[in-house]
C-alpha cells in the first residue's frame, strides 16, 4: 500500500472512528482482502476514475455511502431479493476464484462505483428527473467501457445497470445519499476551480 493509503486509514481511525465493524456484520479484518488498507485503496482507485480528489475526507463520504447502502438494501424485502439475486447469479454465472468479499459488500461496491462514474459526469442533482435521464443514457452508451473497467461480465453490467437505475427512482434511498455525493462533488469544483485560476495566472 502507498503512504497515502496508509496516512489516510490512519486519519480515519484517528478522526473518524473507523474500525473493523465500521460495516454493520462484516469484519474489515477478516472478510476484506488487506482489511482497511485494502478496503481504502479501492476507493481511492474508484475517485481516481471518477475525476476526484484523493484525500480522507472524500474517502469517508464514500465509506458513509457504503454503509447507508448497506443499512437499506438489509433493511427492505426489495434489497434482501436484489442481494440474493446477485448471490444466486454470480454463483451460477460467474463463479469468481480465488479470496471473494462478501456478496453484499460486493453488490454495494459496484453500485457505488457506478454512482461515483454519474456524479463525476453530471453537475445537478439525481433527485431530479434530469439527473435520473442523464443516468440511464450514460449508462447505456458506456456500457462496454464501463464493463471492462469493472471487470464484470455482460450479465452482471446488465444487472447492475437495472439497480443504479432502481436505486435512483427510489427517493428514500437515494435521498440518504445525495449529501455524501454532494460532499464529494464539491472537492472536485474545488479542485477544477483552483486548476482554471492557476492557467489564468500563468497565461
Amino acid at each position: 500500500m502507498t503512504s497515502k493509503v496508509e496516512d489516510i486509514c490512519e486519519t480515519l481511525r484517528r478522526k473518524y472512528g473507523v474500525n473493523e465493524y465500521f460495516y454493520p456484520k462484516i469484519s474489515m479484518d477478516v472478510d476484506i482482502p488487506y482489511g482497511l488498507e485494502g478496503e481504502v485503496n479501492g476507493i481511492v482507485e474508484s475517485l481516481k476514475k471518477a475525476g476526484f480528489e484523493i484525500n480522507v475526507e472524500n474517502v469517508f463520504h464514500v465509506m458513509q455511502m457504503k454503509k447507508k447502502l448497506l443499512d437499506r438494501y438489509r433493511s427492505s424485502n426489495e434489497g434482501k431479493r436484489a442481494f440474493q439475486d446477485y448471490s444466486k447469479m454470480i454463483s451460477e454465472y460467474v463463479k469468481p476464484v480465488g479470496v471473494t468479499i462478501p456478496t453484499d459488500l460486493m453488490f454495494i461496491n459496484l453500485v457505488v462505483i457506478l454512482l461515483l462514474y454519474l456524479a463525476g459526469r453530471f453537475l445537478g442533482s439525481f433527485l431530479d428527473e434530469a439527473g435520473k435521464i442523464f443516468a440511464r443514457r450514460m449508462l447505456i452508451r458506456n456500457r462496454k467501457k464501463l464493463s471492462k473497467e469493472l471487470n464484470i461480465t455482460d450479465i452482471e453490467y446488465d444487472f447492475f445497470e437495472k439497480q443504479v437505475i432502481k436505486l435512483l427512482k427510489d427517493k428514500t434511498k437515494i435521498e440518504v445519499l445525495v449529501e455524501d455525493i454532494k460532499e464529494i462533488k464539491s472537492k472536485r469544483c474545488v479542485s477544477k476551480t483552483r486548476k482554471e485560476s492557476l492557467e489564468k495566472q500563468n497565461s
